[in-house]
C-alpha cells in the first residue's frame, strides 16, 4: 500500500485511508505500507465502502489533513474524475 506523503495520519497506532474498491483489501489481512521515507506493516480492522458523497469534513481531516473539497480534488487526481466507488478503511500498525 503506497502514500504520496509522509502524511500526519501514518505517525499514529491508527489511521484511516481511502482506497479504489476491488475486493482486494480485507479485514484482518496485514498489508505493507510505504511512504517516501519509511515502510511498516499495517493490518485492516474496519472497513466500508464509500461514494466521493459519502466524504463528510470529519473524515477529510482525520484522511489527508485536510477538507473535503480538498480530498475529493485529490482521489479525482489519483483515480480519473468519474471513478467513484471507494473503501475507507481504518488499519492499525502492526510488528
Amino acid at each position: 500500500m503506497k502514500f504520496s506523503q509522509d502524511w500526519t495520519k501514518l505517525s499514529q497506532p491508527r489511521f484511516t485511508t481511502i482506497r479504489k474498491s476491488g475486493g482486494y483489501y480485507r479485514v484482518g489481512r496485514k498489508y505493507l505500507c510505504e511512504t517516501p521515507t519509511t515502510r511498516f506493516y499495517a493490518k485492516v480492522v474496519h472497513m466500508r465502502y464509500i461514494l466521493k458523497q459519502d466524504i463528510t469534513e470529519d473524515i477529510a481531516q482525520a484522511d489527508a489533513d485536510t477538507d473535503k473539497e480538498s480530498l475529493i480534488k485529490l482521489l479525482n487526481r489519483f483515480y480519473g474524475k468519474d471513478y467513484d466507488g471507494f473503501v475507507l478503511m481504518t488499519l492499525e500498525r502492526v510488528n
